[in-house]
């Protein structure tokens, strides 16, 4: 049975570790290589974020990486040095074979879903379970954040969470649950100035925040635009220009208290290197780089809204 934790309480392993800052992501689809869990795990990614929809998803897949992973001596991983995520997938995202049955009540299929996760991932119990978007209608959202709540205090999850959110979801969700939200996984984009609202009611609430779609040409567009202003107030960083973005952006969060981690998940092992030392090295920015990087991308906003 999973160990029941505070609702208020940052997500941890099981082993009481942090969760790790850089979580590896699965989806996979036309123009995204299928990801290989089991480099990424050799490499040093110790968190799985997966879903239980298989049209951009393998549990079963990520289930027996993580399996050989565990069995392999030489990486000497044990489940509680990993934090497993997986998600509720709504009807219309689902595809064959199904998580439950077409005809199921709400509740029934969060059920069958969430022990079909469970059974794929070879696990006891899920470390994350998060609803994989908003229902059609408020109601129906929390009917299904309900029958997730009980399978954590039946022991089946350690925390929960949800995708997709914006921020009247997220208070909704909140301030009505039982069981409160311990993460938020949104995409990650300039478009609604990087999530502000959401991140700021994660800070206010200890809800930790897993950006996704970070790696998108957009995001590197701005990248591009925010470093060249970076240059022309007579910084010098090293490296690539958008790694620095984005640890700037992650020590940025990171220092307004923010729990701030990255969903990425690429197939290619070089990358997984770089990505992963990304994340170690973001702690290291000045804090005279932070301010001027945090006015820089404020600029770019009222810029790109003044062309809108």
């Amino acid at each position: 049975m999973a160990s029941m934790v505070s609702e208020f309480q940052y997500p941890v392993l099981l082993s009481g570790s942090p969760l790790p800052i850089r979580i590896y992501g699965t989806a996979f689809g036309p123009n995204r290589p299928v990801p290989h869990v089991i480099d990424a795990l050799r490499e040093g990614y110790r968190a799985i974020d997966t879903a239980s929809t298989r049209k951009v998803h393998n549990e079963v897949s990520d289930g027996e990486d993580i399996a050989t992973a565990l069995q392999d001596a030489k990486m000497a991983l044990k489940r509680e040095d990993l934090f497993i995520q997986t998600k509720f997938a709504p009807a219309w995202t689902q595809a064959e074979p199904w998580a439950f049955d077409v005809g199921d009540d709400l509740q029934t299929q969060v059920y069958k879903s969430a022990l079909r996760s469970g059974t794929a991932l070879k696990v006891d119990a899920i470390d994350a379970y998060l609803l994989l978007q908003p229902m059609g209608t408020m109601e129906e959202t929390r009917m299904v954040w309900q029958a997730m709540e009980d399978i954590y205090h039946h022991g089946g999850v350690r925390y929960l969470g949800i995708c997709k959110a914006d921020l009247p979801v997220l208070a909704s969700i909140y301030e009505k649950a039982t069981v409160k939200p311990s993460i938020v996984q949104n995409r990650f984009t300039h478009r609604n100035q990087y999530d502000k609202l959401v991140l700021d009611y994660c800070k206010e609430h200890k809800i930790c925040y897993q950006a996704w779609g970070v790696f998108s040409e957009e995001n590197k567009a701005v990248a591009k635009a925010v470093m060249g202003d970076i240059h022309a107030r007579g910084f010098r960083v090293a490296g690539a220009d958008f790694d620095f973005f984005l640890q700037c952006i992650m020590a940025m969060n990171q220092r307004q208290a923010v729990m701030f981690h990255i969903v990425d998940g690429s197939s290619n092992v070089e990358h997984m290197r770089q990505n992963l030392k990304i994340g170690a090295e973001s702690a290291s920015i000045g804090d005279d780089l932070i301010v001027a990087f945090r006015d820089a991308l404020d600029q770019y906003h009222m810029r790109a809204k003044s062309t809108a």
